[in-house]
């Protein structure tokens, strides 16, 4: 027997679908989690009134999106790189012996090391800009001389030959003429005929008037430390003395051994090549100043004796005939 099927009053149902709209209304878990969504029976704060509900007396809530985060309080922005500055590689030196012939360009001053550079101009080219240091020389009196008559901007045609020390080229100039002043007229090219540095230094005469020559000093002019200068471009050969550093400059000199009956000639520097790292390595085997046996061309600047060594020997100890042991030459 089926039993009695219950009815409930019409009020009583009301009540059962107000409680089940307030059900389906309250909020799902993963809302409360974030907890921003508004209950059902509270109006918006936007507008002031309910949600709105279907047909079937349910409410639909949003959930409220979650804040964004604000990154430059969170953490500090990564402080920027440092530039990074590449200095230039130095280019690799030219053979030892190596001619520059004619080569124009300008006088400028290593602050670093007090050096006169001679700087070939390369513009409208693509060879790479190199500077030369001008040895000691008498041409490099003549240069200086000119550039206090006609001023740092003076432009030179210079011929010489090139050395390597450490690495790096260094000058010998053997002829430099003055080829233009930018604070005067450009010089003007050679007549027909005649000689190109004596019409140039003509011309710089009638300028600048007459130009002190390192060749008008004669070679009488007595040295800085001891003894008559000798001779620009003379020529030793197998001279005996000791290679020591000299205190004042850093670099090295040799003392050259008095010939029987001669006045003892002065020290001479030794000027960068290659022959002189090999020189002082034989000097730095012995403990006080080291024999030799050297041969050389001489030049002479600022009152004192340079040599360029072109050979030199060990000499032997003890009884013996021969003069030395050949090491180096060029």
């Amino acid at each position: 027997m089926r039993p009695p099927r219950t009815r409930f009053p019409v009020k009583s149902m009301t009540i059962w679908t107000m409680t089940a709209a307030a059900i389906l209304a309250t909020v799902s878990p993963e809302q409360s989690a974030l907890g921003s969504a508004p209950r059902s029976d509270e109006p918006t704060k936007a507008s002031g009134k309910a949600p709105p509900a279907d047909d079937k007396g349910t409410v639909r809530v949003e959930a409220a999106a979650a804040p964004k985060e604000d990154d430059s309080s969170t953490e500090p922005a990564a402080p920027a790189a440092a530039p990074v500055v590449k200095t230039p590689a130095r280019l690799p030196a030219l053979r030892e012996g190596s001619m520059l012939v004619r080569s124009v360009g300008h006088i400028e001053r290593d602050p670093t090391r007090n050096y006169r550079l001679f700087v070939p101009d390369v513009s409208g080219t693509d060879a790479p800009r190199r500077r030369f240091p001008i040895m000691p020389s008498g041409r490099l009196e003549d240069i200086e001389r000119v550039l206090e008559a006609t001023g740092a901007d003076t432009v030179f045609e210079i011929t010489g030959e090139l050395f390597v020390y450490r690495g790096e080229n260094y000058l010998l100039p053997g002829l430099a003429i003055p080829v233009e002043s930018r604070a005067s007229a450009p010089v003007e090219a050679a007549a027909p005929g005649g000689g190109v540095a004596e019409d140039i230094e003509a011309r710089l005469r009638e300028r600048v008037g007459p130009v002190a020559r390192s060749s008008d000093l004669g070679p009488t002019m007595v040295g800085a430390d001891t003894g008559a200068l000798v001779p620009a471009d003379s020529r030793l050969r197998l001279r005996r003395g000791t290679v020591m550093r000299n205190n004042d400059t850093g670099g090295w000199r040799v003392v050259l051994d008095a010939d029987a009956g001669a006045p003892a000639d002065p020290p001479m520097e030794l000027l960068p090549c290659l022959l002189l790292e090999s020189i002082e390595r034989h000097a730095r085997t012995t403990d006080g100043p080291a024999p030799i046996l050297v041969s050389g061309r001489v030049v002479v600047y600022g009152g004192r004796n340079y040599l360029v060594p072109t050979a030199f020997q060990i000499p032997r100890t003890g009884r013996t005939l021969s003069p030395g042991l050949a090491v180096g030459g060029r």
